[in-house]
């Protein structure tokens, strides 16, 4: 299936014939790969996507992040897309269970149902939640070593990450010293060459001089 950008024209003309457009709205989670390191474990954030289909075209589809122009040319959608989410969740900042492996897709889809989406949702998910579903206090343990392990991974994350600036650092500084040392070499030859020079056209001076008086003598 070809995904083309949203300035494509047969997706630009405003007007009756978005009506006849299928519009979506939707989630997709984006990691974050700052809070990530810092955290040490996947850290997502929810953005909301569009997805634009011609009915009977399955070529010409739009599917990206949503823009501000897309809510003020499908408004209707768009509101109807936020009632839908009012219900579920709210935004999702953390680990999405999906990625946590002690959890299998029907139990995510049961997590979800009780509003518990993320890793650090569920581990801080209080024990009177224990008797919707079973296996809750297993899973809330693993949910919270993993919460654990990943406070403990983090630091060390972060000095590797430091370790290998400084090294880059030094590097560079060497590289600056080699360059600074190769500028004061050709300089110092510079000099000298001149020197040289100098004293070559003295004596060129001083030789012909002598060669005026040798002449002037000779006659």
């Amino acid at each position: 299936m070809q995904q083309l950008d949203y300035d494509h024209t047969m997706h630009e003309r405003h007007g009756a014939g978005d009506e006849a457009l299928l519009v979506k709205f939707f989630i997709k989670p984006a990691e974050d790969q700052k809070a990530s390191k810092e955290a040490g474990r996947p850290i997502f954030h929810d953005i909301e996507w569009i997805d634009i289909r011609i009915p009977g075209n399955k070529d010409n589809v739009v599917c990206r992040p949503l823009r501000q122009r897309d809510i003020e040319r499908f408004p209707r959608h768009y509101a109807a897309f936020k009632q839908r989410i009012e219900k579920g969740a709210e935004a999702v900042v953390g680990t999405p269970l999906e990625l946590f492996p002690f959890v299998t897709a029907a139990r995510v889809e049961e997590l979800k149902f009780f509003n518990i989406r993320t890793v650090e949702q569920l581990a801080a998910t209080p024990d009177s939640t224990a008797g919707k579903f079973m296996g809750f206090h297993d899973l809330k343990k693993k949910a919270q070593d993993f919460m654990r392990a990943s406070e403990l991974s983090a630091p060390a994350a972060k000095i590797a990450e430091l370790e290998q600036s400084n090294k880059e650092l030094r590097e560079a500084v060497d590289r600056l010293t080699k360059q600074t040392e190769n500028t004061t070499t050709r300089g110092a030859k510079t000099a000298e060459l001149e020197q040289s020079n100098k004293a070559l056209r003295e004596e060129v001076d001083r030789l012909t001089k002598k060669i005026e008086n040798t002449t002037t003598r000779g006659r």
